[in-house]
């Protein structure tokens, strides 16, 4: 009898524990719900949309491309061409250019050096570094039957 008063006890002080754990826990859930319900009603009172960042390089590619398109003839270059074409509409032949060899070559060459330096001028006003492209590997070909067969450590075949 007297155990039976003893288990009785010490059931009824484990019960008073889980029920007392029971509660503390029920009311942290509680305010951990509050706090949420909190933050959830500011954020749709604020609602500030924060936008993600561009994709990589798509800004500059598109403001490059943009640039390029307005710019690809002057004023000066089309009004020569139209009146080149027209020239050539009307009949007129154009002469071949008579100048020597070595006289035409070294205009070449400062035509050359003046456009280069138009071309790296333009690209350091545009802002604009293009990727570099890898360059790729050779590509093999398929292997020997002997190249497959190469072992490629010490290691031999376990026969035991």
């Amino acid at each position: 009898m007297i155990k039976l008063q003893h288990t009785l006890k010490n059931n009824s002080e484990d019960i008073q524990n889980y029920v007392s754990e029971l509660n503390s826990w029920s009311k942290d859930i509680e305010k951990k719900d509050k706090s949420s319900k909190l933050r959830e009603q500011t954020k749709k009172s604020t609602k500030v949309h924060v936008p993600l960042p561009p994709i990589r390089n798509k800004v500059e590619i598109d403001k490059h491309m943009a640039k390029k398109k307005d710019q690809i003839f002057s004023e000066k270059q089309v009004k020569e061409n139209s009146a080149k074409v027209e020239n050539k509409e009307n009949g007129g032949k154009l002469k071949r250019d008579m100048t020597p060899m070595f006289d035409y070559y070294k205009a070449w060459d400062k035509f050359a050096d003046k456009a280069e330096d138009n071309v790296e001028g333009s690209d350091e006003e545009d802002g604009f570094i293009p990727a570099k492209n890898p360059k790729p590997e050779p590509e093999k070909g398929p292997l020997s039957q002997a190249e497959m067969m190469k072992r490629t450590n010490g290691a031999k075949p376990n026969t035991q």
